[in-house]
Order: structure tokens, then C-alpha cells, then sequence
């Protein structure tokens, strides 16, 4: 996700869209509201492909408005979610996914106290492709999908595309009928022109079964004008078996799902350590330090390994690491120190045994597909779609941009400030390394202050590269009722163009000062 904004859900009526991009971090007072953004992201995790899809993950099929949402994983119930101050009973979600802008209205349910609610609305919004797929609850069996002149120049490159991969032989033989329907996308290509077909069947990329809308006037079938245009695209292409409109959009469809696949986001709670060493292989308990110590184990990934190796000396805490199996039943770790000694992890220090297990988790997380269903197509590499060439490169159907987005609370726990100051340090390596968004909720200064060393090292020339180079954000959340949050914004130079509110960077001061009074 590379945006969320929101209204009337947990401390706010209405929360601003905020651009979370490389290591994005969260600073303010306790409930400021910090973790109501995080809780939304999670929410949407959890409930936005089955709400999108009706349908299992490796099932065609894609309905909307057949599910409730869930909220019950995250915040309890609609009543907990619901903004006290709120004056309707609705919440509003807005997201950005890759290339797809997302909204879904939520209702409250009968019982206020229901862990699920009505999904009353849902927009999606194909920015690349300038088109949109609109459903709400009191026409449930119906999509409107709304698109214009941009797509239709879309679907002519994809056809282009198509064409030029065959041979010169089987080019002969389709050339007459790709004309006759390049013909027809151009024909109603029109730079202002907005098109609308209403679905009646349920499946919103089905293009079989539309009521057809040309230019706001609705008709009950195609008109007869651009019946035989319309035919022709719905038609397979001899040799290709390829249907413009359908196979186009089958395309979206996938890049959907993928977009909205749990997976691309993970949460990392503030977690204490452990005072074992000692790990029973066949931990049933998922949120276990032995679970994750087990997963790391059967990975045996060697680039992992690396990665966490040279954290762990730049954050000092250990040169190397084993996991070894003790019989059939335990798994055994140790610290090598950097005196050459192994020690076993529980006496390495609170602080150590934690960051460890974080290290282990954002390797994992960041480093291997979390499920091959989402990452088993090659042709989906991670690169940001911009302009039309990048957007079918080398003659390819589509490229998605999904960015995994992981979340830390707290980090700095049990951490001395030196420590804590090299988690910036920690995670800029993560994103640089992965190509992962990391967004982090956390108190300690020192954190802050090292992220602005960082941009200050980094010796952008102007504004213009710090805007697009720069990995860091930072967003302050004043006190409930006191304004909403904002970005601090960095200088060349590394320091904040905005102020935090009080407590945060002044507290020191402030306190030092009345020791000289």
C-alpha cells in the first residue's frame, strides 16, 4: 500500500491520505493516534482481497459486495472501530495499491456490537489505464464500469503488442481482421470521451453480458451503429485466441489480486524476549519465538543469513549465529561473540535476544515471497510503472509495482540510545536491500535523530533530489483534538522544516534547563 486515508474510524473523523514510502516513521504522544493508522492498514489486510474477489485467492471468479467486513482480527467490533466524534454511522477507507486507488464505505450492522459490518460501497480506480469499477448496496447486482479514450489506446497497444510477437506467416493471416478492430478502438478513441457498461451478472471483468452507456446516454443493448465494431472486440483473434476488452482486463483482474494479497503487508508487535535457548521444534503457537526461530531454521537461506550477520555487527550485538538441532525435538541457538565465543542467546542481554528476533522476522518477511500463488509469475517484477513503454516492456501483457510494507512497533524497546539510534540505520539496509517499505511506530528520539544524520550524509544537491531520493519520512501525530498529522519534512541538511509539538524533542532540554536553575 502506498497511501491510506480514512474518516470516523477509531481517533479520527477524518484522517488525511499519507504517502508511506522507503522508511516511513511514526512520532508523537501516546494515543495520538499512531496506531489507528497501523490497525487501518491491517484491517484492509485482512479483508480487502475476499471483499474485491468473493472468491478463494486461486479462483477466477471476481464479485463484489459478497462479503462482510471483518473486524474482529484487529479492533474487536463496529462499535470499537467507530470514531466516538463521528456524525454518521459509516466509516470511509481510502487506499492506494501499486497502480490502484481503492474506496470502500462500511456501515454499521444491526448489533453495534458485531465483529463484522456492511460493505455498502466499493470504488476501484485504475490510474495506468484511466478507468474504474463502481458497485453499491442498492444496486448489488449491478458494476458500473466506467473507462475512456486512455484505455482504448491502452488495449490498441496491447493488441499492437500481441501482433508483432507472432510470425510473419501468422501476421498474414490476422492482419485483416486486427485492422478491422483497430479500427474500432480508434473509431470511439476519443481524448474527452467517457464510456460506461453496467454488468448485470455479478462479475465485473465478465464483458460478455454489459448493458452499454456511450457518452451518458444508456441503451438497452448495443447500438446498431457499433455492433459489428463491438462484436469484433469481443471476438477471439484466430491463431491467438485473444479477445481485446476480455483478455485486457483479465490482465487488471490479476494485478488486483495481487495488489490486495494479505501477504504484501506484515505486522510486527512490540514483543518481549525470551529467556530460552532452547526451542521445541513442533511449537504450535504462531506468535512464538520458537515458531519463528523453527521458520528461519527450515528456510536455511544463506543470503538471509548474510544479511542478518551484518546487522547484527553494525548494531553490536554478535558477530555470527547458530541454530542447531538437538535431537529430534529441540533446536539450539547461540551468539558468537566478538571474542570468538558462543553463547547461548538468552544470555546475551534483554535488548540483544529482542533485536535478534526482529532481525530474523524483517529477513523473512522482506527477503522471501511469503506465498508462491503471489509471486510464482515471473513476467511481475517490481518495478514502479510510470509511462507506457515500462508499462508493457518487451512486449509483455503487464508489470506490477507491489512494494511488501512491514510494520514495527516499538522497536527501541529494552535498547540502550545507541542501539536505538541504529535501527535507522537497521532499516534503511532493509529497504535498500529488499526493496521493502517499512513503516515504524516508536517514541525513541534518537531514532529520529540518527534518520536525519543519515539525510544529512547522503549530500543531496537541492531540493528537487531530496524529494526523490531521500528513503526517509517522518509524520507527527499531535494530541487528540490538537490537529492532524504531518510530515516534518527534511532539509538538505537534515533538519526538520516543521517542529514537533512539546514532549517529544524538547523534553530533554527542557528538563536540563531547570537542573541550571
Amino acid at each position: 500500500m502506498n497511501a491510506i486515508g480514512f474518516k470516523n474510524f477509531r481517533n479520527f473523523v477524518e484522517f488525511p491520505m499519507l504517502q508511506i514510502n522507503g522508511v516511513t516513521i511514526f512520532v508523537g504522544g501516546n494515543n495520538a493516534g499512531k496506531s489507528t493508522c497501523t490497525m487501518a492498514y491491517r484491517l484492509l489486510s485482512n479483508n480487502l482481497l475476499k471483499i474485491i474477489s468473493g472468491a478463494p485467492i486461486d479462483e477466477d471468479a471476481m464479485t463484489f459486495g459478497t462479503h462482510n467486513f471483518d473486524f474482529s482480527s484487529v479492533c474487536g467490533d463496529f462499535a470499537r472501530a467507530l470514531s466516538r466524534y463521528a456524525d454518521s454511522k459509516i466509516i470511509d477507507f481510502n487506499i492506494k495499491l501499486g497502480y490502484f486507488d481503492i474506496s470502500l464505505q462500511i456501515a454499521a450492522p444491526r448489533d453495534k456490537q458485531s465483529t463484522h459490518a456492511n460493505v455498502v460501497s466499493i470504488v476501484i480506480k485504475d490510474i495506468i489505464d484511466d478507468c474504474s469499477w463502481i458497485w453499491n448496496s442498492n444496486d448489488k447486482d449491478n458494476t458500473l464500469f466506467r473507462y475512456s479514450g486512455h484505455t482504448l489506446a491502452q488495449i490498441a497497444r496491447l493488441l499492437e503488442l500481441r501482433i508483432n510477437s507472432l510470425s510473419e506467416e501468422q501476421k498474414a493471416k490476422v492482419n485483416e481482421r486486427y485492422l478491422s478492430i483497430q479500427e474500432a478502438i480508434l473509431k470511439y478513441k476519443r481524448k474527452n470521451a467517457i464510456y460506461e457498461y453496467r454488468n448485470f451478472y455479478r462479475n465485473p471483468f465478465d464483458f460478455q453480458n454489459c448493458k452499454v452507456i456511450l457518452d451518458g446516454e444508456q441503451t438497452d443493448i448495443v447500438p446498431s451503429d457499433i455492433k459489428n465494431d463491438w462484436n469484433n472486440l469481443l471476438q477471439p483473434i484466430p491463431l491467438g485466441d485473444f479477445k481485446v476488452f476480455q483478455d485486457f482486463f483479465d490482465g487488471v483482474r490479476e494485478d488486483l489480486k495481487k495488489a490486495c494479497n494479505p501477504n504484501n503487508i506484515k505486522y510486527f508487535p512490540a514483543r518481549e524476549s525470551t529467556l530460552d535457548s532452547y526451542f521445541k521444534i513442533n511449537n504450535t503457537d504462531p506468535n512464538s519465538y520458537a515458531n519463528d526461530i523453527c521458520k528461519f531454521f527450515r528456510l536455511d537461506s544463506y543470503n538471509l543469513k548474510c544479511w542478518i550477520q551484518k546487522m547484527m555487527k553494525e548494531l553490536e550485538i554478535g558477530e555470527d549465529f547458530d541454530i542447531e538441532k538437538i535431537n529430534s525435538d529441540f533446536l539450539f541457538v547461540t551468539i558468537t561473540n566478538k571474542n570468538g565465543i558462543k553463547v547461548p542467546l538468552a544470555d546475551n542481554g534483554r535488548g540483544a535476544v529482542q533485536l535478534f528476533r526482529l532481525l530474523m522476522l524483517l529477513a523473512m518477511n522482506a527477503g522471501i515471497p511469503q506465498n508462491l500463488f503471489d509471486f510464482q509469475d515471473d513476467s511481475y517484477k517490481v518495478v514502479y510503472v510510470e509511462n507506457q513503454d515500462k508499462f508493457f516492456p518487451n512486449g509483455k501483457d503487464r508489470e506490477l509495482s507491489i512494494t511488501k510494507l512491514l510494520i514495527v512497533e516499538e522497536p527501541e524497546q529494552n535498547l540502550h540510545p545507541k542501539l536505538q539510534s541504529k535501527l535507522a540505520d537497521m532499516f534503511l539496509s532493509l529497504h535498500q536491500k529488499y526493496d521493502a517499505n517499512i513503516l515504524v511506530e516508536t517514541h525513541s528520539e534518537y531514532l529520529v535523530r540518527r534518520s536525519q544524520v543519515l539525510v544529512a550524509e547522503a549530500k543531496y544537491k537541492d531540493e528537487k533530489e531530496l524529494a526523490d531520493k531521500c528513503p526517509f519520512k517522518v509524520y507527527y501525530f499531535p494530541e487528540t483534538g490538537k490537529g492532524m498529522p504531518y510530515e516534518m519534512q527534511y532539509s538538505t541538511h537534515g533538519n526538520f522544516t516543521r517542529p514537533f509539538g512539546d514532549g517529544f524533542y524538547d523534553e530533554a532540554d527542557n528538563l536540563a534547563m531547570r537542573l541550571m536553575l
